[in-house]
């Protein structure tokens, strides 16, 4: 296992950005194909989630046998081959105790393509009871319930407690998280004594993968999501 360097933290530049009040349950279009809904979760303030969907269109069942030439001509005939439907993307949680995956109106975003949450705590130093009394989630109450992430894409869990190195993290998720659930997660750790981020990557192959798609398709177009004046 090691852990992997890539880059160095940069301060970003955004000037006067646009500030838009949306509601948790409210979707909230971000891009031509994209909605952002807020969810509820639990911390020591009030606190919110958020999750993207990406609409989707997969050919209807009945012309799933047909040649791309005989759907070409429905098209062109005005025939409507598709249905639309929309995919959980991406849920971010932020600051959270371990409730929010329990509250039966988040059920979506355990059916997400990554899900990004907290594990403030990992090890047995702190139980996940005093983790839940200062609003967060430890490592336990994942291990516990990991059916529920069953259906996950990739699970990143971050906000690590910075008591935590790269290897004490490696450790604690093998000796607590099911194998299956193990490979497919990431922990991005900061290291004390450096100002770049490693990944601990579960898996077993480049941490490499994962960055490029983490930051193709949530960091640098993250901010074209919005308007920024």
């Amino acid at each position: 296992m090691t852990s992997v360097c890539f880059f160095s933290l940069e301060k970003p530049t955004i000037a006067s950005p646009k500030i838009l009040s949306v509601k948790v349950g409210e979707d909230f279009p971000v891009s031509p194909n994209r909605t952002m809904r807020p969810f509820r979760t639990t911390h020591r303030v009030p606190s919110n989630g958020y999750l993207i969907y990406k609409q989707e269109k997969s050919l209807l069942p009945q012309f799933q046998n047909l040649t791309g030439y005989e759907i070409g001509a429905l098209v062109a005939a005005g025939t409507e081959v598709h249905e639309k439907h929309s995919v959980p993307e991406m849920a971010y949680t932020g600051d959270t105790t371990f409730d929010c995956f329990l509250d039966p109106a988040n059920a979506d975003i355990l059916q997400a393509r990554i899900l990004i949450t907290e594990a403030t705590y990992i090890d047995d130093r702190q139980s996940p009871a005093k983790a839940k009394e200062r609003g967060h989630t430890h490592l336990m109450d994942i291990a516990k319930n990991a059916e529920l992430f069953r259906d996950v894409g990739a699970l990143v869990l971050v906000h690590l407690s910075d008591r935590y190195n790269a290897t004490q993290a490696d450790h604690w998720m093998r000796r607590c998280l099911p194998p299956w659930l193990i490979s497919k997660t990431w922990v991005p750790t900061i290291a004390r004594t450096s100002s770049r981020i490693s990944i601990v990557d579960l898996r077993g192959f480049s941490s490499s993968v994962f960055l490029n798609f983490y930051m193709e398709h949530f960091v640098r177009n993250f901010l074209q999501y919005f308007s920024f004046h």
